[in-house]
């Protein structure tokens, strides 16, 4: 059985992610095209986040007390209507609500997946001996990264034909994975209920939340891993929107090109993903792997928009992509070991809270320093934050580690 979960996994989030990854090297294209600058880029995607940030927690708490199945079916459903939505936007006020659309799927999916994916192999006997999680989880991931990939360069090539045609394909990649996790997604672990108390519900939601913020707070891990995600999430929003039209420059305008350069992301963040088991046995523990990752991520940031010529900037580019590849698959499996099985969705929605609002802040400072200056100098101050931000973390750990 859990041969079977495990592929039922890794086929929804490869269909997830192929959904994803058509308009990767066209979606800051395309709102630049319909007049945007990089403030407004900024300003549009930090909806997208401030959404997430409101919605994070209450949607965690769906999953967990109404069903991890139906919050990613509701997740599937904000997916497919979400580019459909930005195909046919050509505003601000449009491209704001498809944001909006598009951060409600992505609370409803953050946290549900796994911990249904996780109390699932749990309650068929699945132990995590080994490690066996974690490389689950890179091997998911690395799956999902040639699909996006592939998608990603499908995008580009029918961008150059219309620009909307990224966003109706994701549409359509969307409803099928809809379909898909319909017929085959089950909660075999939940007890079942032959009534339906809405009050009783509600009271389970108020306490399942309560359990959660309290435990998030308390639990040094957790909270390590709260501190860690909002210093990341400030740090990559600035390459993450710029670096489609910064190489776009430098390609002098091959739209092409740049799909297979954006395509190449997924390589790099594959090869990452690949060492994310290696990084954890030789820092000796999921923590200092995890500072060896945003430290990494934070230098060759700075370095990325540092010397404009192409072939440096991409090696330097996509080292910044490897050491982030192999952080999601290390965060991912170090927070879901030892927390409370009938609130894990909730508080995974706690621990990415902070980094939806940093991500905010990000976009804008980003955006604003790329406006007012250039995008390297935005890149700039973006790495350096982040590498302070590693270095107060370290002598955080090492204090408490002294202490103790």
């Amino acid at each position: 059985m859990s041969t079977r979960l495990t592929i039922l996994y890794v086929t929804m989030l490869v269909i997830l992610r192929f959904s994803m990854n058509f308009i990767n090297a066209t979606y800051v294209l395309f709102l630049l095209a319909h007049g945007q600058n990089y403030l407004d880029c900024g300003l549009i995607n930090s909806i997208f986040f401030a959404t997430q940030f409101v919605f994070e927690i209450p949607t965690g708490i769906f999953a967990d007390v109404f069903g991890r199945r139906n919050s990613y079916l509701l997740a599937c459903f904000f997916r497919v209507v979400d580019p459909f939505v930005y195909a046919v936007s050509t505003t601000f006020g449009g491209f704001a609500l498809a944001e909006v659309i598009a951060a409600l799927g992505r609370t409803c999916e953050n946290g549900a997946f796994t911990a249904w994916f996780k109390d699932s192999m749990i309650h068929h006997g699945f132990r995590d001996d080994d490690d066996r999680f974690l490389k689950i989880f890179a091997m998911a991931n690395q799956a999902g990264l040639i699909a996006g990939m592939l998608a990603t360069v499908i995008g580009a090539y029918a961008a150059t034909l219309n620009d909307s045609f990224p966003w109706i394909f994701s549409g359509v990649a969307a409803a099928i994975n809809f379909a898909f996790a319909f017929s085959f997604m089950k909660e075999d672990y939940r007890p079942k209920q032959h009534s339906f108390d809405w009050r009783k519900k509600i009271s389970e939601g108020i306490a399942t939340m309560k359990r959660s913020v309290v435990y998030s707070v308390k639990d040094e891990k957790v909270f390590f891993l709260i501190l860690a995600g909002a210093a990341l999430s400030f740090a990559v929003q600035g390459i993450n929107m710029q670096s489609m039209p910064f190489y776009k420059w430098l390609l002098h305008g091959n739209l092409v090109y740049l799909g297979w350069i954006s395509a190449a992301i997924k390589i790099s963040v594959l090869v990452g993903s690949g060492l994310a088991s290696y990084l954890v046995l030789k820092m000796k523990s999921e923590r200092g792997a995890l500072l060896l990752c945003l430290l990494g991520t934070g230098v060759f940031i700075v370095l990325s928009g540092f010397v404009p010529i192409l072939g440096t900037s991409l090696l330097f580019f996509y080292s910044h992509e490897i050491f982030r590849g192999a952080h999601d698959p290390i965060r991912l499996d170090y927070l879901h070991k030892d927390i409370p099985s009938r609130d894990r969705a909730t508080i995974d929605s706690c621990s990415s809270t902070s980094g939806h609002l940093a991500a905010v802040i990000g976009l804008i400072v980003s955006g604003w320093l790329a406006d007012t200056f250039s995008i390297g100098t935005s890149w700039l101050w973006s790495g350096i934050i982040l590498i302070l931000a590693v270095w107060l973390l370290w002598c955080w750990q090492a204090r408490k580690s002294r202490i103790s």
